[in-house]
């Protein structure tokens, strides 16, 4: 058995005197002959990054939970282990620690070296590919407004590429979140210490913007499928992961990130990837044996494709005259789900400010939401049948063969047909459908940013479809459903929304609408900042509201001071001081309340820490202590399918 614990040291900011102290005495060092006078700075003895292993990491990982702030550390089990201690089981509880003094004092008895730094967890490392899966795709590119987020302007000023025009790009977030991902905390250099690997591989560029524009480069046989190169793309990225580094091998893909931003998400990904690791997207079909449950387990069948463009339908064009693939690249898809909950993730789509400027809470104008309903987008007049699943198709004709616009102020149209700034008119509306198009519409998001309640269409040969974080955000207090064979009642079943339930809707979205929003990087951030600035100097509403909330907080001082004297003077001494303690409580909770509604209303720089950045930074760390279980998740799965259907929007509302 082990010795019994000898030294337990709990440590806070006295923490090196002691640990010192221990050291010395068993003739490791000298404790410094003095304090440092008030106030005491420590000035950080920077790390040289010239040695090409910039981490000199050979203390065991035990020493680098020491700056982790995961609350414990076996650091005297090291110094056991390294000869320099006794008892095995000799263990330090570490709550605040000034590790750079610490662990230098360790290094200058010979004990290892010191890191060049910890990232913040989760760490994530970020695998540098070839060009041919990210840089030299740009090189390839028909136009510089394609395959990135953002472009540079002769002056150096970022301008995006997404916006509403037809010729914007539409999966920016492939390159954004490579972006954030490589200047932020989380990154770590060290793929050692790294609690996920993200895989950056530019799949929607290369099919939508380089495959068939430019000779080269093509994965295998030259095909008209572009899911067949995007499966080669893939798998091509896969081996190269497998063999120039050895973390897949380590964990068989379990700790991998890869992001499918195109139409369709991981639908179409290859088995490999998509059974063995976390999968970000987009579109979050699930079959329709889900029975409309986005929070199911997705079924663990395949779907069909639902886009109605030949060359991305992954259920058509299956050659196999290609070597690297002699069974087909359907095979190598395999039966899976686009989305599985709690293996995956849903994003939103990036959205930057001028797409939502009008909105509210980046303090618009308050203007009356006149409209009831608004689909303002593609509905599919020049496109094949299978649009949209039909979806698009069938609203547009029955709003205008039902006058929905005259008699019920549901407004239903395309860009062309429905003129004005799109945020403005978002900013009008009470509800907001969201319908798919070829995979994912990003309609939640612009819905979401603008405080208009959406109405998600899903259900039948679709299948359900789960929303952007539906894994992390309670969205059922926030977000309508309704299916296809529901949508001749929708201007019924909007129409019986009670005032009650439309405000509980909106309060919701309020409390979490940031997070459809990629604001961490401080281009946008700036901009963000800048916008709401501009609209409170010119807002009326702004500037009533600021006043009226100091006259709220005011009163609600006011009011305070005299229900504690009249409380004081109606009671005996004790019975005073309890009334006055609670009418003092109340009162300080209603001024707070009335403080924070303009910030509830109105973005603050601040408040991007709960972006859709760090949401996803949240997510994995939860993922970190709890890995995805996927017989539990069946167990779940199958005990919530015996308990009977779904709730149909009926139901909900009786």
């Amino acid at each position: 058995s082990p010795p019994p614990i000898s030294i337990s040291v709990v440590l806070s900011s006295e923490a090196d005197g002691v640990l010192l102290r221990h050291l010395v005495e068993r003739g490791l060092g000298e404790v410094p002959a003095g304090r440092a006078r008030r106030p005491r700075i420590f000035v950080y003895d920077m790390p040289s990054r010239a040695r090409g292993n910039a981490w000199g990491c050979q203390i065991t990982p035990a020493l680098y939970d020491l700056c982790s702030g995961r609350g414990i550390a076996v650091l005297l089990r090291h110094l056991v282990e390294q000869g320099l201690g006794e008892g095995a089981a000799q263990h330090i509880i570490i709550c605040f620690v000034a590790d750079g003094v610490l662990l230098r004092h360790l290094v200058e008895q010979g004990v290892g070296e010191v890191p060049a730094g910890k990232a913040r967890r989760p760490r994530i490392f970020v695998y540098d590919m070839p060009s041919r899966f990210v840089g030299r795709l740009l090189q390839y590119r028909p136009s510089k407004q394609t395959c990135t987020w953002r472009i540079f302007s002769k002056s150096n000023f970022s301008l995006y590429t997404t916006t509403e025009s037809s010729s914007a790009w539409r999966y920016p977030l492939e390159s954004h979140l490579h972006e954030l991902l490589l200047q932020s905390p989380h990154r770590t250099l060290d793929p050692e210490e790294a609690d996920f690997f993200y895989v950056p591989v530019y799949a929607s560029c290369f099919m939508e913007a380089v495959a068939g524009w430019a000779d080269a480069p093509w994965w295998g046989v030259q095909s008209r499928s572009m899911v067949k190169q995007g499966v080669a793309m893939y798998l091509d990225a896969l081996s190269w992961v497998r063999t120039a580094y050895p973390y897949w091998n380590a964990t068989r893909g379990a700790n991998h990130i890869w992001l499918f931003s195109h139409d369709e998400g991981a639908c179409w990904a290859p088995q490999e990837i998509y059974n063995a690791s976390i999968i970000l997207s987009q579109w979050g079909r699930l079959p329709a044996a889900a029975g409309g449950d986005d929070t199911s387990d997705g079924g663990g069948g395949m779907v069909n494709s639902s886009t109605s463009r030949w060359e991305y339908n992954f259920n058509k064009g299956d050659d196999k005259d290609d070597p690297a693939m002699p069974r087909g690249y359907q095979a190598a898809i395999g039966a899976h789900p686009c989305y599985t909950p709690g293996k995956d993730l849903v994003l939103p789509a990036f959205k930057p400010p001028p797409r939502f400027h009008a909105s509210p809470f980046m303090g618009g104008d308050a203007r009356s939401r006149d409209i009831l309903a608004l689909l303002r987008t593609d509905l599919g007049d020049a496109r094949p049948p299978a649009f949209s699943g039909g979806l698009r198709q069938s609203l547009a004709k029955l709003a205008k063969d039902g006058h929905w616009k005259e008699q019920h102020r549901i407004w239903i149209g395309s860009e062309a047909e429905l003129e004005g700034d799109a945020s403005v008119l978002l900013s009008r509306s009470r509800f907001c459908l969201v319908v798919p198009r070829d995979g994912w519409p990003g309609l939640f998001e612009d819905a979401v940013l603008h405080g208009c309640i959406p109405v998600v269409v899903s259900g039948g040969d679709m299948g359900a479809i789960a929303q952007p974080f539906s894994a992390v955000l309670r969205l059922s207090a926030a977000v309508l459903k309704v299916r296809p064979e529901e949508l001749p009642n929708l201007p019924s079943i909007l129409g019986g929304i009670s005032e009650t339930q439309e405000a509980g809707f909106r309060r919701s979205i309020a409390k979490w609408w940031q997070r459809m929003a990629w604001l961490s990087h401080p281009m946008v951030r700036e901009q963000a900042a800048a916008l709401v600035a501009e609209n409170m100097r010119s807002s009326p509403r702004i500037q009533d509201e600021l006043a009226q909330q100091q006259l709220q907080q005011q009163h609600a001082l006011s009011h305070m001071g005299r229900r504690r004297k009249a409380a004081t003077a109606a009671a005996t001494a004790a019975a005073a001081q309890t009334d006055a303690e609670d009418a003092s409580k109340e009162d300080r909770e209603h001024a707070a309340k009335v403080s924070s509604l303009l910030e509830m209303r109105v973005w603050q720089p601040q408040a991007a820490v709960d972006d859709a950045f760090t949401t996803l930074m949240q997510w994995l760390h939860h993922k970190m202590l709890h890995p995805y279980n996927p017989a539990s998740a069946r167990s779940k799965q199958h005990a919530r399918l015996s308990n009977g259907p779904a709730v149909t929007t009926e139901r909900r509302q009786k």
